[in-house]
């Protein structure tokens, strides 16, 4: 009997130890459910009457409490910075502790977080908050990716993240690079492949086997076929349509309500139904 109780409790301690890490890890909800039904039930061997448990809502949320969230910064405070801290809070992963914007002063508010300097002052911030990383929110392509050089020149060691909204659909197989951001009721199905610093805007929708090269984006409403490639720097505008096993060149620009038949070249706007090359355009040409 004693060697019983002896691996009982090795047993309670190695759970403990096991289930409370992969709720650090994670944060998420099921781990913390994990942990109270682990806990509750070693609890019991120890007692032969059980103790009555807690509501398993405030249990959960005394755990949440408990993971310490990983310190952030959001890169820009415009309207696309807005969407994003929308969808970091709801995500509930990274605490963010201000923003990051070099055309606005220090000390002005956007949604109750303060504007803390420009991405010169990131490695004293850094430092000061502790941060983890950083989240680039700025909906242009091109310059994101100036940013993104920029920030990994003055800081190299701070981590870029990537974000999801809750209600994200991210089926068996997909893959997602660092700093890209999935907004509301976006779809990512099997087996797509994510680059670095893309988004995938509001009910975006990427069906099976699509490749979206980095720094490019899909706007709201905006949905592909299956084994469509998008390449990086590439834009699909508001609600516009490629059918399946098309290719969109890098640096195009497809047009608002565009519905793509066929395969499209690189450094190009072409919109239309169907949508037709209307000219041509050089890296870092406006589009929003």
């Amino acid at each position: 009997m004693k060697g019983g109780v002896l691996f009982l409790g090795y047993i309670r301690s190695a759970t403990s130890s096991a289930l409370t890490k992969r709720a650090a890890d994670g944060g998420d909800s099921a781990a913390s459910r994990d942990i109270f039904h682990a806990l509750s039930f070693f609890s019991s061997l120890d007692s032969p009457t059980p103790a009555p448990r807690p509501p398993l809502t405030q249990t959960v949320r005394r755990w949440k409490l408990m993971v310490k969230k990983q310190k952030i910064v959001v890169i820009g405070s415009s309207g696309h910075a807005k969407v994003a801290i929308d969808v970091i809070e709801k995500e509930g992963k990274f605490s963010i502790v201000g923003l990051i914007d070099s055309f606005k002063k220090a000390g002005q508010e956007v949604f109750n977080y303060q504007i803390l300097g420009t991405e010169e002052d990131l490695p004293i911030l850094s430092k000061k908050y502790n941060l983890f990383g950083s989240f680039i929110a700025i909906g242009d392509n091109w310059q994101r990716h100036l940013m993104a050089k920029k920030i990994e020149k003055i800081s190299p060691t701070l981590n870029f993240v990537s974000t999801f909204h809750p209600s994200v659909q991210l089926a068996r197989g997909a893959i997602i690079g660092k700093g890209t951001i999935a907004t509301a009721e976006s779809v990512v199905n099997s087996d797509c492949e994510i680059g670095t610093f893309c988004i995938i805007n509001t009910k975006a929708s990427l069906d099976h086997d699509c490749i979206m090269g980095n720094f490019s984006s899909l706007a709201p409403n905006a949905t592909t076929g299956g084994n469509v490639k998008i390449d990086a720097f590439s834009s699909i505008s508001l609600g516009a349509n490629i059918i399946h096993n098309r290719n969109i060149g890098k640096h195009t620009v497809i047009g608002a309500g565009s519905v793509v038949l066929n395969d499209i070249p690189d450094y190009c706007v072409a919109y239309g139904t169907p949508a037709k090359v209307i000219r041509t355009r050089q890296e870092g040409d406006k589009y929003l």
